[in-house]
């Protein structure tokens, strides 16, 4: 499989709040599917297969779709995408490792944050047929807060929105280890190199 491709359980998140808005009449059917492709449009009546790949692209469109439907392109928007996504996939109860319990790094030491920034890399990384994930810990004194930098790497081709999701998604994810709010920044370094800075809130 040379294309680059998500699982469906992820593309199954950004399809979701898009049949909502259709079923509620927020959106219109037609005019969403003028905006898809047309391999996509099945995927407004027929079930997502959790364990399939899906090409990248139809995840893009649907997160676009999405992001209007939430007010439009912005980090606030984006951000709460991946928080959406994180809960989504957290209740499917597919991936056990998310499952856990609120504050669990509450008060943590170091050694605990690094294994749980490696437990997000490898979950991220089974999401996509693609690219790979570097976690660098912080020293445990960093003066900025910093907790860890999370580099997702060789991503190649890539939605745009997909980078600030990412971003909302693992701050959901820390937040709720935290039992608390961290902030996460995102920079892209290269065409295909992203990085998460993880710090501490304020």
């Amino acid at each position: 499989m040379n294309e680059p491709c998500c699982k469906g359980l992820l593309l199954a998140s950004a399809v979701m709040p898009v049949r909502s808005a259709i079923r509620h009449g927020v959106l219109q059917r037609d005019a969403v599917e003028a905006r898809l492709e047309a391999p996509d449009v099945v995927f407004l009546d027929e079930k997502v297969d959790p364990t399939a790949w899906y090409p990248v692209g139809i995840l893009g469109r649907f997160l676009d779709i999405t992001a209007e439907l939430l007010g439009g392109a912005s980090d606030a928007t984006y951000d709460r995408i991946g928080i959406m996504s994180f809960e989504a996939i957290r209740a499917t109860g597919t991936y056990g490792q998310l499952d856990f319990e609120q504050g669990r790094l509450r008060g943590a030491s170091m050694s605990d944050f690094k294994l749980f920034a490696k437990l997000l890399a490898s979950i991220w990384g089974a999401f996509y047929n693609f690219s790979r994930w570097d976690v660098e810990m912080a020293e445990p004194d960093d003066p900025q807060g910093r907790l860890a930098d999370v580099h997702w790497k060789d991503v190649g081709p890539l939605p745009g929105c997909l980078c600030p999701i990412t971003r909302g998604f693992i701050r959901a994810l820390y937040g709720r280890a935290m039992e608390g709010p961290v902030d996460v920044t995102s920079e892209q370094l290269a065409p295909d190199h992203f990085l998460y800075t993880i710090c501490r809130s304020a």
